[in-house]
Order: C-alpha cells, then structure tokens, then sequence
C-alpha cells in the first residue's frame, strides 16, 4: 500500500489533507498511468473507478488550546468516479474537524484515544502507534522536556518527524493487527524505499522502521498484558557501515583546534568548542540552558539527543563556560537558537556556513588510507582526531568511550560503561588534550 498526494485540477499545488490510497506499483488496473507523474496523482477528472477504492484524510483540530491530529481512511464503491470521490472527502474532512473541535471544547477525547485505552490482539497498528505517541508527549510533559516538533501542514506538530516517517513509509502496517504484523513485512517496506529517482534510500534511513515498530511494541508490551512477539528485533538487519579511518598530522590537527576555538563570531566558537571535546553537532544545537549547571559545572545531552539513549552528563569546562558568558546566560530555551526564530535550534546549514570556512586548517589529510584534500573534511571528524589522540596516549577504550559518548563497542553494554567511568576521569583526559592543543 501506497499514498498518493493528489495535484490541484488547476495550478502546481496539492490538494490539501487528501491523499490516494494504492498500491506500491500504482493502480494501473483503477488508473490510466498517464494519470501519475513522479508518485503524484495529477489527473483526476474524466474517469470512473471500476473497483472499490480509497482516500485518506489527515490534518489537524486545534480549540481550547489543544490540539488533535486527524487520519481517517475513506472508502468509496466502484464506479465512483475520482472528481466526486476528493470532493466528498474534502467535505467530510471538514466534518471531521470540527467534530474534534467539539471534543476538545468539551473535553472529550476522540474515538481513537478511547480505543488506545487498552490493547488486544485485533488492535491495528494505526492506533497502537496513536497510544504509544500520546504517551510519549505525557511522559515528556511529566518531566518538563522540551518535545520536538516539526511541520505537518503547516502546523507545529508534537514529534511530527515521527508522524511524518510513519505516514510515509509505515503505511502498509497502518491497518494490521498488531499481532499480524511480521519481521517480513518490515524488510518488504525496507527493500521498497526509494527516493523519487528510485535509487535505495540510506541504510540509516531503511534501519528507522524497524526502531519505529520496536518502540511501538516494546510500549505495548510494557503496558499491557497482551503477549506478543516484537517483530522488530534488529537481529540480521545490517549494521550501519559508516566507519571513516580518519588520520591528521598532529601539527594540522592543532591549527584546526586553536582556529575553531578562537573563530572571532562568539556563538559559533561557543558551538565548536563543545565539538573539541567530543560532542556531536546535534547534541549541541539541540542542548538546552536548564541542562547547563554552571555552578556545579556540569551540563547533561539527554537520551533523545544522543546515540547511547541514556541521558549523559559531562563536566563543563571552564573554557567553554567563559564562551558561555560572552554569549550571555539564560536561565531556559535553546543554547543555540535559530537566528530568526529563539523557539527553535539552529539550523546545520547555518553553521555549515562558518565550518567551511575553518576546515581548510585541515590541510591534506588521510581518509581511509587515501590522501585527500581539507574538503573531505567533516565536523564529525574531529572526534577522530579526539579518539586517535587519546589511543596514541594509552588511554583506555572505557575512557574513549565515555569522553565520545560511544553506544556499544563489541559486547560492552553501555550503562556499564558509564557506571565505571566517572565522568571527570574522562573530562580530565580530553583536558589534557586540549591543554596540549591549545596552550
């Protein structure tokens, strides 16, 4: 099963909160392929449909100040033809609207909350997944987490980017039972995600199925009493093939450490200072004031926002806390906001910007084993230069890990780790580093 957006009869736009439910091969049976261009239906007057068939409406009810996410499948008999068929679906997904206006006047939660209340084996995966996130927002909420959000329609939508990937790619899962649904079905959806010119999307983004169903069933699970098997287990998934042997002369390293560090724009050396000690680019565009304790000096990348998934805590070096100061202390909101809008992170194309401009102190370097020049250079890479520098000193891998914020190495489990490792031994030998680097 497929969604089809649906093209506007006149002018370039899509038709909004509609989509065509097909297959993953397009309807030839139901519809002309000339009907289609690049997954997008744009013919949609002139025929009948023989068979039955289906639209889908989503979008959003806001009142109250609240809000309510809406998705309802449509189904409509043969001999329909498609003109009448999106008509009545824009009129019904009005009538939708405001019926969930009127609950969340009231306060009355929607038929799919109170199917959510509690599992079987018959519920669907489309409301399985509604429950899971529904929690996930109160859990946020109870512990006064920012929750992300990203654009659906316009909207600002409590973890859109997961509502967006499920709309996209989980859409055959959507009308299964939960207990129906198969490791199988899973590497079919893999093996069918392709971008617009067809060529397979990245390993990374394939892998994303399956710790989306994960998270939805390991929720059902430990919620309910149903028994059921989680089809998601990542057991003979490929791993993630990303390794990138990165060797810089020492000497080149130090010109790139003490450029990012001394970059004259306050806020962007603020941001590559947090990466020389070892800190990804989203754990710090994502950081947040109330995790900084300047006093305690100390501040805290929460699960969400970094590849161990537990929240980790790292000394705040005196270097960066004065960095801090320059920019100007606040008490909550993003660290690194966007620069037009203080409720957002920034973006990475805003810093990419200035990362190209500092990375030629790179020089020539070797990147698997090949010389190549500083454009092949990547802010990523500087924990290479972290890591190589702390083996070549006879640090231990523990360490490595625990200053790198590594997830697993071989069989090591992570909470372990981080159990054995304070976190001041690992800030201590980064500091020497720095120290080295830098003084």
């Amino acid at each position: 099963m497929a969604l089809y957006k649906i093209k506007e009869t006149i002018g370039k736009k899509f038709i909004s909160h509609v989509k065509y439910i097909g297959n993953d091969d397009i309807d030839l049976d139901q519809i002309p392929s000339s009907n289609f261009k690049k997954g997008v239906l744009i013919k949609t007057t002139g025929y009948t449909l023989k068979n039955s068939f289906r639209l889908q409406v989503e979008g959003e009810a806001k009142a109250n100040g609240g809000r309510k996410r809406i998705k309802r499948v449509i189904d409509f008999p043969a001999k329909t033809t498609m003109k009448k068929a999106i008509e009545s679906a824009k009129h019904q997904y009005v009538d939708f609207v405001e019926e969930e206006k009127e609950n969340l006047i009231n306060g009355i939660s929607s038929h799919i909350t109170n199917n959510c209340d509690a599992f079987n084996e018959n519920t669907i995966f489309e409301i399985a997944f509604d429950k899971y996130l529904k929690d996930k927002i109160t859990k946020y909420k109870s512990n006064n987490r920012k929750i992300p959000t990203a654009r659906i329609d316009g909207v600002e939508t409590d973890f859109g980017s997961e509502i967006q990937f499920k709309d996209k790619h989980l859409t055959s899962l959507s009308d299964m039972p939960i207990s129906k649904i198969k490791k199988k079905h899973l590497e079919d959806i893999m093996a069918h995600m392709v971008n617009k010119d067809g060529v397979p999307l990245a390993t990374r983004t394939k892998r994303r199925v399956f710790e989306t169903v994960r998270q939805v069933y390991s929720y059902i699970i430990d919620s309910t009493d149903v028994v059921i098997k989680n089809p998601a287990s990542m057991k003979g998934i490929p791993k993630l093939r990303n390794s990138r042997d990165v060797k810089v002369p020492e000497k080149q390293s130090k010109e790139l450490f003490k450029a990012l560090h001394n970059y004259h724009h306050p806020i962007y050396a603020t941001i590559f200072s947090f990466s020389l000690y070892g800190r990804r680019v989203d754990e710090i565009l994502t950081l947040e004031w109330e995790y900084i304790d300047i006093e305690n000096k100390t501040y805290t990348i929460l699960a969400e926002h970094n590849k161990a998934r537990i929240d980790m805590e790292y000394v705040l070096p005196d270097r960066i806390i004065e960095k801090l100061n320059k920019i100007g202390l606040q008490k909550k909101g993003y660290v690194f906001p966007a620069i037009n809008d203080d409720g957002k992170m920034m973006n990475q194309g805003t810093l990419r910007e200035h990362w190209l401009k500092l990375r030629e102190a790179v020089g020539k370097f070797k990147l698997n084993k090949k010389i190549v020049e500083s454009s092949e250079f990547k802010m990523h890479d500087i924990r290479h230069i972290i890591g190589g520098h702390l083996v070549n000193k006879g640090v231990s891998r523990d360490v490595i890990g625990v200053v790198l914020g590594h997830t697993q190495d071989g069989s090591e489990n992570i909470t372990a780790r981080y159990a054995q490792v304070d976190y001041t031994t690992a800030h201590n030998a980064v500091e020497k580093m720095m120290k080295d680097f830098l003084d």
